[in-house]
């Protein structure tokens, strides 16, 4: 799915979505830098686009909304709990409820989305998508249900 296509179709299969802000290109490039990687584009994209979503009981974390879908401040949570191996170049983009998340695994600029299990120390369950685009298909699913 392209991240333009996230609003229509999720408005076509759960009747709401609300996305809360959207980036300058500026903005996204300093968030880059201060996590120290590059988005791949179409995260960069959906943030420029739409900042963070909530649709149904379903939502994606990004930047510029509300603090419970700032990326941003649950990376660095989990970051900062010594109980946990958060590894540094995730990024979470979804939650469970139960501690568990999707994540952006990026390197060198692109990402796949890897399921990570926070049970023992935490780790990568699976890989989930092999993009954030492909990730988006599973979210809208899911949204509907």
């Amino acid at each position: 799915m392209k991240v333009s296509e996230l609003k229509e179709t999720c408005e076509k299969r759960v009747g709401n979505f609300k996305s809360y802000a959207n980036l300058s290109t500026d903005e996204v490039n300093n968030l880059e830098k201060e996590i120290g990687h590059q988005f791949p584009e179409d995260y960069r994209e959906f943030l420029k686009t739409y900042g963070c979503v909530e649709s149904g009981s379903e939502e994606i974390l990004g930047y510029g909304g509300p603090k419970h879908l700032d990326m941003l401040e649950e990376r660095k949570i989990l970051l900062q709990n010594s109980l946990i191996n958060f590894q540094e170049n995730l990024c979470p983009i979804s939650r469970d409820g139960f501690g568990n998340y999707d994540c952006l695994r990026i390197s060198n600029g692109a990402a796949d989305v890897v399921w990570w299990v926070h049970d023992g120390n935490g780790c990568i369950h699976k890989i989930i998508a092999s993009s954030f685009s492909a990730w988006l298909d599973e979210f809208c699913e899911q949204a509907m249900q």
